[in-house]
């Protein structure tokens, strides 16, 4: 459990400084476009992850056990650690976030000089 927390806090780590740089230095158009396809490819992942094991573990498990899908699907997320599903995910959404949040303050500004 340790070594997996610590991988996917490598990845935050290793996604911190890009996300902060380009949410400085882009503009608030790009940034949106940036995080809208960053969480549109972390959500691709998550089908194709999902669409390759839940249909054989559907077949290996007693019909029962088939009720937990959803714990096996956050498994299986949890555990890709060689795919940063969630961090490029958080990355997106902050991208998205932040364009959003600087465009709607420049509004903003220009509004109250008028």
């Amino acid at each position: 459990m340790q070594a997996l927390a610590a991988l996917h806090g490598l990845w935050i780590v290793l996604f911190t400084p890009g996300v902060v740089w380009v949410a400085r230095a882009w503009p608030p158009a790009r940034l949106r476009l940036l995080g809208m396809a960053l969480v549109l490819i972390s959500c691709l992942a998550t089908a194709v992850v999902l669409g390759r094991d839940l249909p054989v573990w559907r077949e290996s498990v007693p019909l029962e056990d088939q009720r937990f899908v959803w714990r096996r699907a956050l498994y299986l997320i949890g555990t890709h650690t060689d795919l940063p599903i969630v961090q490029v995910c958080l990355a997106g959404a902050a991208c998205w976030l932040a364009g959003s949040w600087r465009d709607c303050k420049r509004r903003s500004a220009a509004t109250d000089l008028n």
